[in-house]
């Protein structure tokens, strides 16, 4: 059970917010993309909890937030190809 926390965060604030705007949205028109405040409340409770005096700390804030949504996008793919049996490509850095 390695890293099973940090992969339903990513689900959960990479894929949650957009997906509850968008069903929102269709359930109660523009009200309901009010769902994606949730990332900017995130932002504000994460550089409180690490005092929000300093600069650093709302910035960190603001990319742990933002990476979630490439997290999220990389968990997908990745149960994507286990399900289908597709391997995975290489990745190079030059």
């Amino acid at each position: 059970r390695h890293g099973v926390r940090p992969t339903v965060s990513a689900l959960a604030w990479g894929i949650g917010p957009p997906l509850l705007a968008g069903l929102g949205g269709l359930a109660f028109g523009p009200w309901g993309v009010l769902a994606l405040a949730l990332w900017p409340a995130q932002v504000v409770r994460l550089a409180l909890r690490a005092g929000a005096a300093r600069r650093e700390s709302w910035e960190r804030a603001f990319f742990l937030v933002l990476c979630k949504l490439p997290e999220a996008l990389g968990v997908l793919e990745y149960w994507g190809r286990r399900m289908t049996g597709r391997p995975a490509g290489l990745i190079e850095y030059k």
